[in-house]
């Protein structure tokens, strides 16, 4: 279907089929493949001179790609923050393990 709307030029509706699929794959949690639809979605909407739902469809995107980036970092970056609470007492003078307040 998308093909086809490609193929007749019908770039605005091309867009809009691409949202939808991103919003209905990002519920579904595919995250990764929503991401790429709403890439998709934002290069057909600017194509059409859709500023504002080109941006809407950008700033999804963003946030799903920052939400992979974390996901992908968590196992690490929770190890760091543990690391960390444990180091914050010696380092800051509080004699409560685990906490940052000074």
């Amino acid at each position: 279907m998308l093909q086809a709307l490609l193929a007749a030029g019908r770039f605005s509706q091309a867009a809009r089929v691409c949202e939808k699929t991103a919003e209905a794959l990002e519920k579904a949690g595919n995250l990764r493949e929503a991401m790429e639809m709403y890439d998709e979605a934002s290069a057909h909407h600017m194509g059409e001179s859709a500023s504002a739902a080109g941006n809407r469809c950008k700033a999804s995107a963003a946030m799903l790609r920052a939400k992979l980036a974390l996901d992908a970092e968590d196992e690490g970056e929770k190890a760091d923050m543990y690391v960390l609470c444990q180091l914050a007492p010696s380092v800051y003078g509080n004699t409560q393990r685990g906490t940052l307040a000074g």
